[in-house]
């Protein structure tokens, strides 16, 4: 919690100052000494709170524990498997696994990346906090070609003398970049965490189960904090804290049955998650089009896309 702030300081200003005071052992007098840290910074936060903070949160990438059922049978089954003649086998193979990765990663370099597509994407301009969110989307298309260098073509430019090496982002960079948003950071992007939003499938879940043994409309259909309980393996206080997170964005209502007890109506069941991230599909087919239209227009030319997308605009 205490390292929040200065993290965010760190990441927005790429400096982090501090300044302490300390008494000096000779002459006894009060100093002060100024202490420096600059970036860039990488930092990984895990929690298992379920407390928004949108001042942190639009600084990272919120990526969600794979809560489902077939997760979790994996999970018991592999600590199962841990305890027979195996776990030697399965200890080695995870340990090669994590320097495969490592390895990996040392021979990536870090080379310049342009995307001549990016300004052919489109994201929500209704909600301020894209100013922060579109540069994750773009940093995660760049990061995407970093990891595909191998198979890309390095291009040269020669400048006063100085040659500079840099890759191109391709189509398929771009869409795969969109498309990994829509499952990862249009959860960042997303009104509720990714631990409510999955309370709300299981919330959608038990309803339709309650409607189609009872033969009534959903909307009808109210189940109890003991039935979600049981739905999603939660203890009651957690329960309580997403029905807390969905009564205030509206997506639930409470009622009291004859024995005056909580039910609950689901009024959205928040299907919609587009996140005002673009289509995945559809951005193939017009960055395609795109491309097209303009070899057409530049023929023979290496660098069509060169000076096609500068704009000019009013800060």
């Amino acid at each position: 919690e205490f390292a929040l702030y200065p993290l965010k300081i760190l990441q927005t200003e790429g400096i982090l100052r501090k300044g302490t005071v300390f008494r000096d052992p000779q002459t006894g007098k009060a100093a002060a000494v100024q202490t420096e840290v600059e970036g860039p910074v990488a930092s990984l936060v895990a929690s298992t709170s379920t407390i928004e903070r949108e001042e942190e949160d639009n600084r990272y990438l919120l990526l969600a524990m794979n809560e489902s059922y077939e997760q979790t049978q994996a999970v018991l089954e592999d600590q199962r498997m841990r305890e027979t003649e195996d776990q030697e086998e399965l200890d080695r193979q995870s340990r090669h696994t994590a320097e495969l990765y490592q390895d990996v990663l040392r021979l990536i370099k870090n080379r310049p990346v342009l995307n001549p597509y990016a300004p052919r994407l489109s994201f929500m301009i209704r909600r301020h906090r894209f100013r922060r969110d579109q540069p994750k989307v773009l940093r995660l298309v760049r990061l995407i070609t970093l990891a595909h260098q191998f198979q890309r073509t390095a291009y040269q430019e020669t400048k006063d003398g100085i040659t500079k090496e840099y890759l191109l982002s391709t189509i398929e960079d771009n869409v795969l970049g969109v498309e990994l948003a829509g499952h990862a950071l249009g959860r960042s992007l997303d009104e509720m965490s990714p631990h409510t939003r999955h309370f709300l499938s299981r919330f959608r879940e038990l309803t339709a189960e309650m409607s189609e043994k009872s033969g009534t409309e959903k909307r009808y259909c109210r189940p109890l904090r003991r039935d979600l309980a049981r739905k999603t393996g939660l203890s009651a206080s957690t329960v309580h804290e997403h029905l807390q997170a969905l009564y205030r964005l509206d997506y639930i209502a409470f009622y009291k049955d004859d024995r005056r007890r909580d039910i609950i109506e689901l009024i959205e069941d928040g299907t919609e998650e587009t996140a005002g991230i673009p289509d995945a599909e559809r951005l193939a087919v017009e960055l395609a089009a795109w491309e097209r239209g303009m070899r057409t227009a530049h023929p023979g030319k290496q660098d069509w896309w060169r000076g096609t997308q500068r704009t000019k605009a009013a800060l």
